[in-house]
């Protein structure tokens, strides 16, 4: 099963490995996609693209991503292939080398013909409170991102969640200096704060320090996180920090972008502050707005969105900010930020 979508794009990296391998070995999936991934380059049909670029022979291509997987989860009886008695889902390739669809039909209905939909899509109705949004247990202050240093001292060794690749973090040790009694987020030598919030007014709160997130000025929240979905900011000052999360909590979730301040950018998710009301289109215009908000943060990285979702992922070494403090994937427990003389 070969992921490539927004978040893993593994197919490049298999290039010459894949060639003549059993048709039944090999199922495409997807991975999740952003929306202005979707409107641009498409789903399933682009990687049907690549893998015909990298030498999978169109058919074997197509099996892939149909009759392969509904084998695999042995929903065969129903979907995957053309027989009777299976459900009427049928796309008309023109060509099998660009894979855009001329027509399409769900469920022996024509759904779309020459790209324009052809059925009415009724918006979504969901009930009262299913999704609740974020919240905390009682209204934010700046002061709730201080980070209290060790009483006396001017220097202190911290761990730092590093961002080594875009899911991948380091825990580096490092020497900061104390700053009224606290520790501050440096920007010039690469050095946020990051903090995770419980979304359900626990009133647990973990705070961290972070390097290669590259911003370098104002805030970043958002109510999108694995596999907690908590609130998480990140920030070179405490200031634009709660403006940020402020403003994701009054969108009833979200993401957003703050800067003296001011808030640059957001993307509201009302549903849950994980799932947005917008149409496809829409939705991909507000991300790339975001994302060239946080380009003039100074955030270089190649996707921000993931970054700051995995922040709070145990699942992937080797450090990560939790509700209850830094998480020491390798060891399962929560690690103090500030390391005792002698402590490694």
């Amino acid at each position: 099963m070969i992921r490539d979508g927004s978040v893993r794009r593994d197919l490049p990296a298999l290039r010459g490995a894949l060639t003549g391998m059993r048709p039944r070995r090999l199922m495409l999936a997807s991975d999740g996609a952003w929306a202005e991934h979707l409107m641009a380059q498409g789903y399933l049909d682009e990687t049907a693209r690549q893998a015909v670029r990298l030498g999978i022979s169109p058919m074997q291509a197509l099996q892939a991503i149909t009759l392969v997987p509904a084998e695999r989860f042995r929903i065969d009886d129903r979907l995957g292939a053309l027989a009777p008695g299976r459900q009427a889902d049928l796309v008309l390739l023109p060509d099998l080398q660009d894979f855009r669809p001329s027509l399409v039909i769900a469920r022996g209905q024509v759904a779309a013909a020459d790209g324009r939909v052809t059925v009415a899509i009724p918006p979504p109705v969901f009930p009262a409170n299913c999704l609740p949004p974020p919240r905390t247990a009682q209204p934010l202050r700046a002061e709730d991102f201080r980070i209290p240093a060790i009483p006396g001292r001017d220097r202190v060794r911290v761990r730092v969640m590093h961002l080594a690749a875009e899911i991948v973090t380091h825990a580096v040790v490092r020497e900061v200096v104390v700053r009224h009694g606290a520790i501050e987020a440096d920007p010039a030598a690469d050095l946020l704060k990051v903090v995770a919030l419980d979304r359900h007014g626990a009133g647990q709160c973990g705070r961290g320090l972070l390097s290669g997130f590259g911003l370098s000025q104002g805030a970043v929240a958002t109510s999108v996180s694995f596999d907690v979905v908590n609130l998480v900011v990140v920030g070179a000052n405490d200031a634009d920090m709660l403006v940020a999360v402020e403003r994701a909590l009054a969108l009833g979730g979200g993401m957003v972008a703050a800067a003296g301040g001011t808030v640059r950018a957001e993307v509201p998710l009302p549903l849950g502050g994980i799932i947005s009301e917008r149409t496809m289109s829409a939705l991909s215009e507000e991300l790339v707005r975001f994302r060239q908000a946080l380009r003039q943060l100074g955030c270089g990285r190649a996707d921000p969105f993931l970054t700051m979702q995995i922040l709070t992922f145990t699942a992937i070494p080797n450090l990560r900010i939790r509700e209850r403090g830094l998480w020491d994937v390798r060891e399962n427990r929560v690690v103090p930020l500030i390391l005792d003389e002698g402590e490694i």
